[in-house]
């Protein structure tokens, strides 16, 4: 329920940023969720193990809850990649040069890519700070611009340096066939937005007991 919360209210800031930032760039912002997350799928299924027994009737249903713990170092990040301007960020960029110019050297500066220095929060960083911008400068329409770091408004944390990656599933276990027992987990399909999709799980798993032999 925290998870789906966090994505139904937040689907359309965390869109806004990730259409903000360069392929490489939204990988590393969103890359503590997307971590913790599939380390959530592949936990939690074991706490006991099958019964000892050549042939027995086991059920067990029940809601599993499972949660990833996401290390301080995670909040923020520092990456390079291809990133275009915008008009209203290349006037930043250019607002010393001549303004007979300025036309000129922002209509330049939005019509190609450049390689650039990206970092700051993560999607579970700071929402008081930005993600940077560092521009290596260079001669547009016969006017030089230094390098330069800029920030981009609105692109910063949306959880808030969370500790914890929430995640549960209904989980059922059927058994006991020469000590051995089937583990299920179904999620069924739940519309989070129209851009970002549906989420639904299904995993399953075998768990055998040895000393069944012994």
């Amino acid at each position: 329920l925290l998870l789906l919360s966090f994505v139904t209210v937040q689907a359309q800031d965390l869109e806004e940023t990730l259409q903000s930032l360069s392929e490489i760039a939204a990988k590393s912002y969103v890359k503590p969720v997307i971590d913790g997350f599939g380390s959530n799928l592949n936990g939690g299924w074991y706490h006991k193990a099958p019964s000892a027994k050549i042939f027995g009737l086991d059920f067990e249903f029940g809601l599993v809850a499972m949660g990833t713990f996401i290390p301080d170092e995670d909040n923020s990040f520092s990456t390079s990649g291809i990133f275009r301007f915008n008009r209203e960020q290349a006037e930043e960029l250019a607002s010393g040069v001549n303004p007979l110019l300025l036309d000129a050297v922002v209509d330049e500066i939005i019509s190609q890519d450049f390689t650039v220095g990206i970092s700051g929060p993560t999607v579970i960083g700071s929402e008081d700070q930005n993600v940077t911008i560092d521009f290596a400068g260079g001669t547009f329409a016969g006017e030089t611009i230094g390098q330069q770091t800029i920030e981009l408004d609105g692109v910063s944390g949306v959880l808030d340096e969370v500790d914890v990656i929430p995640f549960a599933a209904p989980q059922f276990s059927i058994g006991t066939v020469w000590g051995t027992q089937a583990t299920f987990r179904y999620l069924p399909s739940i519309e989070i937005d129209d851009e970002i999709g549906e989420l639904k799980y299904f995993g399953f798993g075998i768990q055998h007991n040895p000393t069944l032999w012994l």
